[in-house]
This record gives structure tokens, C-alpha cells and sequence, in this order.
């Protein structure tokens, strides 16, 4: 199944705080593949950076505003199609 990655921004921003295993759960991903999304979410600057095993601070609380911060970035590393990443 696809995911959007902009969708997912916008489910980032909805939350109080972010892990990746409520990610994982959340979208049924791999730890890897869930990582690669937060990593991306960072460089966007949606969420913060990581502090332990502690949970990232998100800095973009309004959901619009976070699809399109990573829609921007997104076109910046000139990515054609924000549903790249799979569940397997």
C-alpha cells in the first residue's frame, strides 16, 4: 500500500509529540522505512531533532502549514511523487 507523505505531515502535525513507533503502528511500517520519513520530516522542519529516547518535538503544529513545508522541500530535492514510500 502507498502512503502519501504529505498526508503523513499532516497526521505529524496533528500529534502532541512524535516517536516513530507510533508511526510505525499508526501506517503498519518498517523501522527503517519509518525512520527515513522522520529523517525527512526534520530536514522539512516539522519536527525537531532527536534528544535520546525521547520523543521529537513538533514544531509545525498547524496541518496545512506542514504539507506545505514538505511539499517544499519535497520540490527542492525534486521529488515527482510523494507517494514513494511502500508498506510491505
Amino acid at each position: 500500500m502507498k502512503y502519501n507523505i504529505v498526508e503523513m505531515a499532516g497526521y505529524v502535525a496533528s500529534l502532541p509529540h512524535f516517536t516513530i513507533g507510533q508511526f510505525m503502528r499508526k501506517y503498519g511500517l518498517k523501522y527503517n522505512d519509518a525512520a527515513q520519513l522522520l529523517e525527512t520530516f526534520e530536514k522539512a522542519g516539522i519536527v525537531g531533532p532527536f534528544h535520546g529516547n525521547k520523543p521529537r518535538e513538533i514544531w509545525v503544529k498547524d496541518i496545512n502549514k506542514a504539507k506545505q513545508l514538505i511539499t517544499e522541500y519535497l520540490n527542492s530535492i525534486e521529488v515527482k511523487d510523494a507517494e514513494i514510500f511502500k508498506s510491505k
